[in-house]
């Protein structure tokens, strides 16, 4: 921060305000602020900052009622499943409720 505050002293000095002004302080208070806003606990908006904030975004506070359902089975499960007299889909289900998401 105190980098940049001399680089704005430069700069205000180099336009021929002068280092001891009202001027000269509320600018660079005016770009410090700009520039290091979570620095201050009086923010000064200006155009440029109403205008950025125009635009806030929020997301939603669920992402989606439920999970997906679909299960991937292995060629084992299938011949485990074909041998205990069930479908694919019953063998799921059930492999579904055991892992505790059905």
């Amino acid at each position: 921060m105190t980098s940049y505050a001399f680089g704005v002293h430069e700069e205000l000095v180099k336009k021929g305000v002068v280092g001891d002004s009202e001027e000269y302080y509320k600018e660079i208070d005016r770009e410090m602020r700009k520039v290091f806003p979570d620095k201050f606990d009086d923010v000064i908006e200006d155009e440029e900052t109403q205008q950025s904030q125009t635009g806030n975004v929020v997301a939603p506070t669920k992402r989606s009622a439920k999970k997906p359902r679909t299960v991937r089975l292995t060629s084992t499960q299938v011949n485990l499943a074909r041998r205990l007299g069930l479908t694919k889909e019953q063998y799921a289900a059930q492999l579904m409720k055991d892992q505790g998401n059905g």
